[in-house]
């Protein structure tokens, strides 16, 4: 049976059906947003969610013909990435003015609005465990607390630099993939452990779980590496 797959570019959103021998793009969401669109991705009971410069979250059917469920209107701000979390329907948002929402999915009803919390990127935020999310800024690194809906730690340092993308290794610690193709390790004590200039120039955009030890960076300059 093939896996399906979202992608999205521009105004653009489009669904596939890959295989180990074939990419057949099944459906096309044409002018989802308004602007540009940032991410988008699976969520649970059956849906999809996108998220734009235009400031709006949209909620999909993720069956055809893929209606809008619901828009998401954000405070005054572009949106630059959205997560769910895994075992609750709770929606992170991320604005470009350090605005952190978080909405309810079932009702689709905003339930809190933090300030000053900064989102780098599309990839930079992930979850944790026990309630947290992880988030990587300009030169920041928050860790928050989706029950108590507070910042628990800020770890700000200008070695990490803007962070483009983020994952944790070892259940614990957190690997920054940043601008000027650095990495950066954060350990369990909020503490920067080890920092990388990796030979990848530019930006590493994103970060993949490997093994438990191991893990794979891609960057602008077209390369992708296995990291230790």
């Amino acid at each position: 049976e093939n896996e399906k797959i979202i992608s999205c570019a521009f105004l653009t959103i489009k669904i596939w059906s890959i295989s180990l021998t074939s990419y057949i793009c099944d459906y096309t969401i044409e002018k989802a947003h308004n602007k540009w669109i940032t991410k988008v991705i699976s969520l649970s009971l059956n849906r999809i969610g996108s998220c734009s410069v235009d400031g709006t979250i949209k909620i999909w059917d993720n069956n055809p013909p893929y209606n809008v469920k619901a828009t998401l209107k954000c405070v005054k701000d572009s949106v630059v990435s959205i997560l769910q979390l895994k075992k609750k329907e709770l929606l992170i948002s991320a604005g470009r003015k350090d605005i952190i929402q978080i909405w309810n999915m079932i009702t689709y009803q905003n339930e809190c609005v933090i300030n000053g919390v900064s989102c780098f990127s599309r990839n930079s935020m992930v979850e944790s465990d026990n309630d947290k999310v992880i988030i990587g800024g300009f030169s920041i690194v928050s860790i928050l607390n989706t029950k108590t809906y507070r910042v628990e730690i800020s770890i700000v340092d200008d070695r990490i630099k803007m962070i483009h993308s983020l994952i944790r290794i070892n259940n614990r610690k957190i690997v920054c993939g940043c601008h000027g193709g650095r990495l950066c390790l954060i350990g369990e004590n909020g503490i920067i452990e080890y920092i990388k200039d990796c030979s990848q120039s530019d930006t590493v955009y994103s970060l993949v779980n490997a093994d438990e030890n191991m893990f794979i960076s891609d960057t602008r300059d077209k390369t992708i590496k296995k990291q230790k």
